[in-house]
């Protein structure tokens, strides 16, 4: 019974990996067509979506359980904190390199997960480096920790 048990909750952590990868790299897309075509807030939301996504698949890939419901479900900090065999799997892997360190602290600094209701004020030159941020750390987790 306990050997089923774990088989269904292997499968359910790849299905969950495999949605949570796949909607990642959709509004990872999103975002970079909202970009091009000046709609910065959905860049954003998007943005802010799909990197929510990948640390989400990361954390299933590597066998521990993030956060869906609530604002701590959305919220990148959050997610990051999740312990693996005892230690804060993404965040302490963000703060080991130096250049993901920069883009996250671009990110950190720039989010409020209470905003996703708000139209934001975005700066044209401001937004560049942001998705840049967003983008960098997105690809950064996809190829350490998602595929």
């Amino acid at each position: 019974m306990l050997r089923c048990w774990r088989q269904q909750n292997t499968l359910d952590d790849m299905t969950n990996f495999e949605e949570h990868r796949l909607l990642a790299l959709e509004k990872l897309r999103l975002a970079e067509m909202a970009i091009t075509e000046g709609l910065y807030n959905a860049c954003m939301e998007n943005c802010h979506f799909a990197l929510e996504l990948i640390m989400k698949a990361a954390i299933y890939k590597a066998g521990g359980t993030p956060p869906t419901s609530s604002q701590k479900g959305h919220d990148l900090l959050e997610i990051s904190m999740v312990k693996i065999d005892g230690m804060k799997f993404l965040h302490k892997k963000l703060m080991s390199t130096r250049t993901v360190v920069q883009l996250w602290l671009t990110i950190y600094n720039r989010w409020d997960t209470k905003q996703r209701y708000q139209y934001l004020e975005i700066d044209p030159l401001e937004i560049d480096d942001v998705f840049d941020a967003y983008r960098g750390v997105f690809k950064w987790i996809e190829s350490n920790y998602v595929d």
